[in-house]
Formats: structure tokens, sequence, C-alpha cells
């Protein structure tokens, strides 16, 4: 009779035996056979027999095991406790290319596997892992995205588990180089970088969150960030640009020139668009503004040379029927030349006015000018023509705009003026007195409520005034006093002297007592030649030609 359920062994029937007594062969054997039995069912120490079902411990411990060695033995304790299934050591291959060994040796890779190891290098692009020469498999993060330049860092402790496809990182070492969840350790890092136009590496691993700028050149464009809402402080050297242009938008809706100590701080809005932040060294606000345009002007071997120093500007589009605004960045100095020999219509020792003009040449911007000659419309509303400066003696009219090279119906942009005499027109020996650019609250005035292509000019000075008895000023602009010279004659005296005293003027004048309709005709004095700071004139009576002193006289000037 074998153990029964509970392991108990039971001698067969006839025993136990009696002293004195003969053991039949029946008890005998059948006890030697039950026992045989029963042995054959236990486990023995050597291993020679197994087990045919579960054998409960009843809450008991296998004691001083050895280590198992294969994946079909018990595993100790400790080997647990110090991760030896889990350990790949020192991995081998390279930084990109790892390859390992588990110990017990795997037989495939199966879902849910995890394995720590400690990496040779820092990656430097996409990794793959080989265990027990099974095959290389994709190290990836976050699901299948692929492992960036940096990831894994040199000697570290990496852990991996496999999702059936692929073994995904669990510890990168940094966040996500654009942001986004907190998945790592946080690189809070400053290095410097060498910031260019175009190409600055804004985002590029492993520069950091905090970047010195070094060079000073005029920042239009920054390259593509992993993700909107990845951030960047930086710290430019004094003198670099940021432009409000392209895919930057800068606090104050303007250019910003950097000063030593400011910081900006740069915010992806989507990964191709960036709001430019600017903490200012001085505490002060940073508020919109309109850009002064930077102009130049200078002599040189008798030719007069403008040009248009770094900036962005906005055009409107050549196509009258459409408001689509084209932005366009000039990154350095343009210029044109007139000739020595081209007067641009000026005249000899006059003071001149010479407006500064950029035009939009199908996304290049050139520079044109133009002698406004006391009126022009340049209010920015449509396009212009120009013509070729084409060298000595060519370019010899005021009111049109000239060129390098003539362009047609191209958008343009007022960026200011320069004002200039030359003792000999086309001789360009004298500097520029003025150069102003447009923009801030430098307003540039070409031309009054002029419409059309006409030019306009301007009245100098008017007054009207009562001519009997006690002459006064009723009204007026640029008009200090009248001086009375006697029956029907006047000197009209000016609050600023014209430039030229051979201006035009209009003059009308009733007799009476301001109120009468007796006509009368007004004519300069042929005895006083107008001057710039005075204009005389005599009132006579129509009908009789005779000197007479008028209630009402009113007087325009125009030069």
């Amino acid at each position: 009779m074998p153990r029964n359920g509970s392991g108990t062994y039971t001698l067969p029937a006839g025993n136990p035996v009696q002293s004195s007594t003969t053991i039949s062969s029946t008890v005998q054997n059948n006890t030697m056979s039950d026992v045989a039995t029963a042995l054959t069912d236990s486990l023995t120490a050597d291993g020679q027999k197994l087990p045919t079902a579960n054998l409960p411990m009843g809450g008991y411990k296998h004691t001083n095991v050895g280590n198992a060695t294969d994946r079909n033995q018990y595993a100790a304790g400790g080997q647990v406790q110090d991760g030896d299934f889990l350990w790949l050591g020192t991995a081998t291959g390279t930084a990109d290319v790892i390859t390992a060994s588990a110990n017990p040796t795997i037989e495939a890779y199966v879902a849910g596997q995890t394995f720590r190891f400690l990496s040779l290098g820092a990656n430097t692009t996409n990794v793959t892992l080989n265990i027990n020469g099974l095959g290389a498999k994709a190290v990836t993060k976050n699901g299948a995205t692929a492992l960036a330049a940096g990831d894994i860092s040199s000697a570290a402790v990496c852990e991996v588990v496999y999702d059936g496809t692929q073994f995904q990182l669990i510890n990168q070492t940094v966040l996500p180089q654009g942001g986004g969840n907190l998945q790592g350790a946080i690189n809070w890092k400053r290095s410097t970088v060498a910031a260019t136009a175009t190409t600055t590496p804004l985002w590029t691993q492993p520069s950091g969150n905090i970047q010195d700028w070094t060079g000073t050149p005029t920042i239009t464009d920054f390259p593509a960030a992993p993700q909107a809402g990845a951030q960047r402080e930086v710290y430019p050297a004094a003198g670099t640009v940021i432009t409000n242009a392209g895919n930057i938008s800068v606090q104050g809706n303007a250019n910003y020139t950097v000063v030593t100590g400011d910081r900006i701080v740069i915010t992806a809005i989507t990964t191709t668009t960036f709001y430019a932040s600017i903490v200012r060294k001085d505490g002060q606000a940073v508020s919109a503004t309109s850009k002064i345009q930077p102009i130049t002007a200078s002599v040189s071997s008798n030719a007069l040379t403008i040009a248009i120093g770094p900036t962005v500007l906005d055009f409107r589009s050549s196509t009258a029927s459409s408001g689509t605004v084209s932005t366009r960045s000039i990154p350095s100095s343009i210029s044109m030349t007139v000739s020595s020999g081209s007067t641009l219509g000026t005249s000899n020792a006059t003071l001149a006015r010479i407006a500064v003009i950029a035009i939009d040449n199908s996304g290049t911007v050139e520079v044109a000018c133009m002698n406004i000659a006391g009126g022009a419309n340049l209010d920015e509303t449509g396009v212009i023509s120009t013509t070729a400066e084409g060298g000595a003696g060519t370019a010899d009219s005021a009111l049109v705009a000239y060129s390098t090279t003539a362009r047609t119906s191209v958008p343009y942009r007022l960026m200011g003026y320069i004002e200039t005499t030359q003792a000999t027109a086309g001789t360009w020996a004298s500097a520029p007195s003025v150069i102003q650019g447009a923009g801030g609250l430098a307003a540039i005035s070409t031309a009054m409520n002029a419409v059309g292509s006409a030019p306009m000019f301007a009245c100098r000075a008017w007054v009207n005034f009562n001519g009997a008895g006690t002459v006064a000023i009723s009204g007026g602009g640029n008009v200090s006093s009248i001086t009375d010279l006697g029956v029907g004659s006047y000197a009209v005296n000016f609050s600023t002297a014209l430039p030229t005293a051979n201006y035009a003027y209009c003059s009308t004048g009733k007799s009476g007592g301001g109120g009468g309709t007796s006509a009368t005709c007004m004519e300069q004095n042929n005895g006083m030649p107008p001057t710039t700071t005075s204009c005389a004139m005599v009132a006579k009576a129509s009908a009789t030609g005779g000197l007479i002193d008028p209630g009402f006289i009113s007087l325009a000037i125009f030069c």
C-alpha cells in the first residue's frame, strides 16, 4: 500500500508480525512488494526520479540552493535580488550598433523582456541592440520614435523593454530636445553657439537650453523646431539684430538691436514660426515703434552714392487689386550711384531735396532716387517706374525716379531724403547737409493732398490784412508783419526766408472798409524787387489806376 494522499505510509495486512510466530511467505512478499512500490514513488537525492504531479511545499523553502545557469532552473534569491537575469553588463559593438549577451542565454525575443546594460558611449544617430546573436532590433523612445543624438550618454545605465517589435528605451538621458512632457533628466545646459543669419543651431543637441551667441549677424530666420512649444533662452552679442520678419515675430513688432546683457527668450509657436521675447538689461519695456530706416549718402570723384543699410521692409503687391504684403530682407547695404555730370534736375548753388526710395524688383530690393523739386506724390499706395541712371548727363530731370537699372511698375517704399547744395549742378562735390531716414517720428513730406501724377508746388507764405488806416493782419502763415509804405504801397515780411527770390505770387484786394465792392488791382512794386525776406506790392483802383488803400488785401507766395 503506497503512501496515502497525506504522504503517510501504512504497512500491508499481516504486519507487524508477532514474535515466535511463523512469517508466511504471502505476508513477507506483500510487505516487500509494497515497500518497493513506495520507494519507487519517492524522489531520489540524485534526481533520478522525476515528479509526476505538483509538489506543494507546505510553507517551507528550498534552502542552500545553487545559482541557476539555465532558463529551466530555479533562481536563487540572490540572483533575483542582484538583477542577474536583467543585467547584460557593459555593451559591446559601438555606441550606435550595440551587442550584448544575456546569462542565461535567451532563445528568442519575447514581448515584455527587460534588460539593462552599461553604454559604450553617447549615441550619434539611431541605435540597434543585438542580444545573444538573435538579430539587431531598433532601440526607440516613446513608442517607435527613433533615438536622437545624445539620448544615450556615455557610460550610462540603460534600461530597455522589448515590445514585440523593438526595444524601447525607458530611461532617456535627456529631456526630448523639443520640450514636451518630462521624460528624463532636464537638459539645463549653457553653451556657446556661433549665431548666423539663418542657420543658428538653436535646437541642436547638445547645445543646451541657454545659449551665448557669438558674432553680430542680422538674424532673419530660425531653423525648424522639433515641435511647437520648444523654447531657448539666448544671450546674443551686442549688435546682433533680431528681425521682425519672415518666421520671426519680435516683441515690440520691430527689429531689435541687442545691447550687452539683453536676454532673448525664443518660443516656437509652430515648428516654423517663432516669437522672440526681449528682456532688456536695463529693465525697460520694449514697445512697438516704427523703425527709422538706415540711409547714407556720400560724394566721391564728383559722383553721389546713395545707400540703404540692412533692414526689413514690407511692400505692397505690384497688382493694384491685391492687398498682399511682401516682406523683404536687406541683409547687407545696397546702393546706387548718380554719375558725375547727371544733375537730377538740380540747379547751381540751390538747395535740393532728393528722396531715397527702395523698390521691390520681384523679391530683390534695389535703390532708387528722385529730386522731388518742391512736390512729388510718394505716398507708397501704388507702384512706380524708374529710369536707368545711365551715366553722365542722362539723369537730369526732377520728379523722375532713377535707379541703376530701369524698372517698370514696381512697389516702392520711401526710405528718407537728403538735402544737398552743389556749386555746379551735376558736379557732386559737397557732402549732403541733411540725411534723414523715414520712420519713427520722422515724417517725410513730399506732397500734400494731391492726387494723380502731376507735380504739386507748395504755398510758401500767405496773408490777408486791412490796408486802410492802421495796417492789421487778419490771418496768415510765414508772415511776420506788414510794412505800410504809403498810400496803396505795402511790404509783406516773411517769418522764415524763402529759398529763392524768384517766386510767384497772387494777390487780390477790395476797396472800402473791408466790405466794399469796388475792384482793386494788385501789382508788384517795381521800385522794390522781391527778396527772400519780403515782397513789396501796390494797390490801384481798377477804374482810375490811382493808388488806394483797400480795406481788404490777400497775398499768396509760391516757389
